[in-house]
């Protein structure tokens, strides 16, 4: 599910989804950036805060602390000492009380301490429980619409605890501080979010930029023209190697596009020339029915051979269709050798005086649909005949490997032309002009092949003839 993120103005509703993908990735760039900002400049204003605090609370107890020890050392009574205290630290900017250890107030000074004395006894309280006698402590205080700054320095006389003293200061310069500092973080989190949505901008542009020209092409090969390429430059990143995959896939369409073509033409014209041969035929038996019986059976004949061969090209045809999905076999478990030695005793006859040679290797059993791959014996070995002389010899081995078992097929004779290797598997491909057949026995047997999730590759020899390779999976 896609992120649904919708708001309404007027009657119109605005959805996230109904964005481009390039200004859904900018809209999550920024608000992501924005929140990253926000949670830093949040973090660093706490942190500056409670910095200039303490370094405000230091600077107070380091001014106020001897004092305090000064008015300890000079009298002997708490409330001349607190009298004292409040007396010498009291300044405009400052508020002083001396507690003592009841949470009693003693001694104070400055505006505040009506308003906090309510207030500052349950501090003490509460600070008497944590052990607020140990050291000095700063706290800041809401006081109404003020914040103050609380000070609590513990009072000494000969390591005997007496009481507290308790400073209060206005924030007010702190205040301002952090208001400069909170604008001019503002300004800058402000630019950085804009230059790095511009940034990111021309990042993400440059990035989709690859990718509208994978649309266009695209559209184009939608349009038909399977011509289509980006043929720009690949990079190692996933646009890149997309642009890749791209060119590549069209490249394998519109070569299976030409392949179907031809296929198409190869096919055309291999129906029309019974079709034309039985027409004729047909309008000779037409003319001379009453007249020549004889030359009547003939042409019947004919008309019957022709048929026949429209059947086989049709049965060639649907067996190559059926073949494009591997459901279409029957496996069973087949010991290979028994296999070709079989297949070889079908066609000793037809092979006439050349020698068919079985170099048997290791026993295995495969399993694969033996009436089809025996086709594929067949028609590898009858194209070994038709190229080889009457002293020819054809040689079967086969070795297993790791993945399977490897069947070769060689022979002696005048081998395959270099512009041809390539397209023999091909449906109705006669290298030859005067081959005969119907240039469907390898291609048939490729599909077979595939069907077993196997493959066929063609090679010449290095002295003399070709070689077929099979390669059959185990399983």
């Amino acid at each position: 599910m896609g992120l649904d993120i919708s708001f309404s103005r007027g009657n119109k509703l605005f959805r996230l989804d109904n964005f481009s993908l390039k200004a859904k990735l900018i809209i999550y760039y920024a608000a992501i950036l924005s929140l990253t900002v926000v949670i830093l400049g949040f973090n660093f204003f706490s942190t500056t805060k409670a910095l200039l605090i303490k370094n405000k609370t230091k600077y107070i107890v380091n001014r106020a602390k001897p004092t305090i020890d000064a008015c300890t050392n000079s009298y002997d009574n708490f409330k001349e000492i607190a009298s004292a205290i409040t007396k010498r630290l009291a300044v405009d900017s400052l508020s002083v009380a001396v507690i003592d250890k009841k949470s009693r107030t003693i001694a104070s000074s400055g505006k505040r301490n009506i308003e906090l004395k309510a207030r500052y006894i349950q501090y003490v309280k509460n600070l008497r429980q944590t052990g607020y006698n140990k050291e000095n402590q700063g706290y800041v205080y809401k006081l109404y619409s003020d914040n103050i700054l609380m000070i609590f320095i513990p009072v000494y006389k000969k390591n005997k605890f007496l009481g507290t003293v308790l400073i209060t200061s206005s924030i007010e310069d702190i205040n301002r501080t952090l208001k400069k500092y909170l604008s001019y973080l503002g300004t800058a989190a402000v630019l950085t979010v804009l230059i790095s949505i511009g940034v990111g901008f021309l990042l993400i542009s440059s990035a989709f930029s690859s990718l509208s020209s994978i649309v266009f092409a695209c559209n184009r090969m939608a349009g038909g023209d399977f011509s289509a390429r980006i043929d720009s430059k690949y990079g190692n990143d996933e646009i890149g190697r997309l642009i890749k995959a791209f060119d590549e896939m069209a490249k394998n369409v519109e070569r299976m596009i030409d392949t179907q073509r031809k296929f198409t033409a190869n096919a055309a014209h291999e129906l029309k020339t019974p079709l034309t041969s039985l027409r004729g035929s047909a309008e000779i038996i037409e003319k001379i029915a009453a007249d020549d019986p004889y030359n009547v059976k003939k042409l019947a004949g004919n008309i019957k051979g022709e048929i026949d061969r429209l059947n086989i090209l049709c049965d060639r045809l649907l067996g190559i269709a059926k073949l494009e999905d591997s459901f279409n076999i029957n496996k069973s478990k087949t010991d290979i050798r028994e296999f070709l030695h079989g297949c070889i005793s079908k066609m000793t006859a037809a092979a006439g005086k050349r020698k068919i040679i079985l170099k048997e290797g290791l026993a295995v059993d495969v399993y694969i649909d033996e009436e089809l791959m025996r086709q594929v014996i067949f028609n590898i070995i009858e194209n070994a005949i038709l190229h080889t002389d009457d002293e020819g010899i054809i040689e079967i081995n086969w070795y297993l490997e790791t993945y399977g078992v490897i069947i070769k097929i060689s022979d002696n004779g005048s081998g395959i032309k270099d512009g041809d290797l390539e397209h023999i598997f091909e449906p109705f491909y006669k290298g030859a002009e005067d081959s005969k057949g119907f240039g469907l026995g390898l291609a048939f047997s490729k599909r077979i092949i595939e069907a077993h999730k196997g493959y066929i590759k063609a090679q010449n020899n290095e002295k003399a003839g070709a070689s077929f390779i099979i390669t059959i999976p185990f399983t």
